[in-house]
C-alpha cells in the first residue's frame, strides 16, 4: 500500500470511528440531586432525589453509587441509592443515614454516575450534622413526710342552767313587779267580793 493509500485509510478511520461511537452506543451521561445541602441530626435519615441523563451520544448503560462509601461507613453515615443502574434518562433516591454516635461536623456524600463507555460523573451532597444537646437530669423532689397531728376530741361542756332566786324585799317591791293582768285580776275578784257582799247585806 502506497503512503497516499495509507494516509487515507487512516484519516478514514479517524472520522468513522467516533462516528460509529455516537452512532452504536458511546455516550456521556450527568448526574444531578435535587438538593446539595442537608442537615442530619444524630440517629436521623435524610433523602433527597437525583436525576441521571444523557449529555451526549447515544443512550448507553449507567451505573450509579456511592464513591466514598467506605469512608462514610467509617465515619457513622450511611449513603445508598434506590436505583443503582439504568439507561439514563432516570431518576432515583438518595437515601443517608446518619448514626446516633456521628461527631458534629459537615460530610459530604459522593453520588457516582459512571457509563459502560467507561464516563463518568459525581454529583455532592453536604451533610450538616449538629451537635448532640447535652443531656440533662432532672432531680427528684422528694416531698418531706407530712406529720399530721392526732385529732383531740374535746368534750362539750355542759352549763348548768342559772337559778335566780327572787329578790326579797317589801311588798311594794313585789307590786312594782307584778302584770297588768294580774292588778286587772284582783281588782276583778275586789269587785265581785263587793258585789256579793252587798247583795247578801240587803236580802237580810
Amino acid at each position: 500500500m502506497s503512503r497516499i493509500g495509507l494516509v487515507a485509510l487512516v484519516a478514514a478511520l479517524l472520522v468513522l470511528v467516533p462516528y460509529a461511537a455516537a452512532q452504536y452506543g458511546y455516550g456521556t451521561s450527568t448526574i444531578s440531586v435535587a438538593n446539595t445541602n442537608m442537615t442530619i441530626a444524630p440517629g436521623g435519615t435524610g433523602t433527597t432525589s437525583y436525576t441521571v441523563t444523557l449529555s451526549s451520544g447515544n443512550t448507553w448503560g449507567t451505573t450509579t453509587n456511592i464513591a466514598n462509601a467506605g469512608q462514610l461507613s467509617a465515619e457513622g453515615i450511611t449513603a445508598s441509592v434506590s436505583k443503582s443502574y439504568a439507561d439514563p434518562t432516570y431518576s432515583g433516591t438518595l437515601t443517608i443515614s446518619v448514626s446516633s454516635s456521628v461527631a458534629s461536623g459537615t460530610y459530604t456524600v459522593k453520588l457516582n454516575a459512571t457509563g459502560d463507555d467507561p464516563s463518568s460523573n459525581t454529583a455532592t451532597v453536604s451533610v450538616f450534622v449538629p451537635a448532640q444537646p447535652a443531656s440533662t437530669t432532672t432531680a427528684s423532689t422528694i416531698p418531706a413526710s407530712t406529720s399530721i397531728a392526732p385529732t383531740v376530741s374535746v368534750a362539750p361542756t355542759t352549763v348548768a342552767p342559772t337559778t335566780v332566786a327572787p329578790a326579797t324585799g317589801t311588798s311594794g317591791t313585789h307590786a312594782a313587779n307584778y302584770t297588768g293582768y294580774e292588778i286587772a285580776a284582783v281588782v276583778v275578784i275586789v269587785v265581785i267580793a263587793v258585789a256579793v257582799f252587798f247583795l247578801a247585806s240587803r236580802r237580810k
